[in-house]
């Protein structure tokens, strides 16, 4: 989903994909030219100055001991990342959105910022149902999905598998 037209290349060729806002290499790529500006965080530290290993784990290490750059940073994901799934409850208007993967450590640093996002832009009659999740299953999740696919495929259909 192509959020800012003029954004940052994505993975995928284009520019400015919901990917490059939300994902964890967007989120330390946003980390570190902040860092490379001059900011002071506790990143700096814990790469010991070497921006280029700035991982994700990290910045919510950072966040939790209360790193404002690192706060924001995820405060900013939230935004976008409420933005997208608004604009996704709008069209699809699901019962429920589960949060996994990457994402899921640090969720509840940034989880009020998202619930307020996403009520802010979907459709009132589509809050009314809509449950915003994390994953119980945390960076797992798409792994045990995956499973539970394939394990009901064979049980529903033995003879061919």
């Amino acid at each position: 989903m192509t959020i800012e037209p003029n954004g940052l290349p994505c993975s995928c060729g284009r520019r400015g994909c919901w990917e490059t806002l939300v994902g964890l290499r967007g989120i330390v790529h946003q980390i570190q030219v902040i860092l490379q500006n001059g900011a002071t965080s506790l990143i700096r530290d814990l790469v010991q100055g070497d921006l280029n290993n700035i991982t994700f784990e990290q910045v919510v290490a950072a966040a939790e001991a209360g790193d404002a750059i690192a706060l924001n940073a995820l405060y900013n994901v939230a935004k976008w990342l409420g933005i997208g799934i608004a604009n996704l409850v709008n069209v699809f208007n699901p019962e429920m959105v589960v949060l996994g993967g990457g994402l899921a450590r640090g969720s509840k640093l940034w989880e009020p910022v998202l619930g307020a996002t996403v009520h802010e832009f979907a459709w009132k009659q589509s809050l009314e149902t809509l449950q915003l999740t994390t994953s119980a299953h945390g960076t797992e999740a798409c792994v045990v999905g995956t499973v539970a696919l394939v394990l009901d495929d064979i049980l529903r259909y033995p003879a061919l598998s």
